[in-house]
């Protein structure tokens, strides 16, 4: 269940070491509205539906693994090498199907609730005359996955389902991601990033940029 919107300010950054947990790095993501459970929970679909597949955590919740801050999210991003049509109907097999119907924003809605919207790339060379924003955006993509580490993720309280371990797309990445989502004409106020992650309270990005939403 989602939790008011009050209560959905998230706490993340805590560093676990020494763990039996970790084959990567791993993160504590604490969370005070009962949010980030269900979220946690849903990355096991995630990782198991895709197995096989090239793909990376991205969006709010890979930025809360590595940054600690605030941060207001309630579903999964994530990008697939591959087609997208392919990836849904993997994630269909865990998902709502009432849900997803009803759900226009999101590609599927996990049996939780948990909305999850995927970023596809071709693993094919980009064709000539995509324009250079579509030639952009993919190869943003694109190298979220191929730069992408294993890390272990976890939430305080504790999940259903226990910790989870997979390929988080890097700082830099997802600052590349949203550099390039920003600059899209219909996104935003006059191409400005319309990300919490540019906002003042990143350590990644420095800006005076005042309060902003990531969809």
């Amino acid at each position: 269940m989602a939790a008011p919107a009050a209560e959905r300010s998230l706490k993340t950054g805590t560093l676990l070491t020494g763990t039996s947990l970790v084959s990567g790095d791993a993160r504590l993501l604490r969370d005070v509205g009962g949010v980030l459970g269900d979220i946690v929970d849903g990355l096991h679909d995630l990782a198991q539906q895709f197995e096989g597949l090239s793909f990376a955590l991205v969006g709010g919740v890979a930025v809360l693994v590595h940054v600690q801050g605030h941060r207001v999210t309630e579903d999964i991003d994530s990008a697939v090498l591959g087609l997208k049509k392919e990836a849904r109907r993997r994630l269909l097999v865990v998902a709502d199907p009432g849900k997803t119907r009803a759900n226009r924003d999101a590609t599927v809605v996990l049996d939780n609730g948990v909305p999850v919207d995927i970023l596809e790339v071709s693993p094919k060379p980009l064709r000539p005359g995509l324009g250079a924003f579509r030639e952009a955006k993919a190869q943003s993509v694109a190298w979220a996955i191929q730069t992408a580490t294993e890390m272990t993720i976890d939430v305080d309280p504790p999940g259903k389902r226990g910790p989870i371990t997979l390929p988080v797309a890097s700082q830099a990445a997802l600052v590349a991601m949203k550099s390039v989502s920003s600059a899209d004409p219909g996104r935003g106020e006059g191409g400005r990033p319309t990300c919490w992650m540019y906002g003042g309270c990143c350590p990644i990005v420095r800006s005076r940029r005042p309060r902003c939403s990531m969809s």
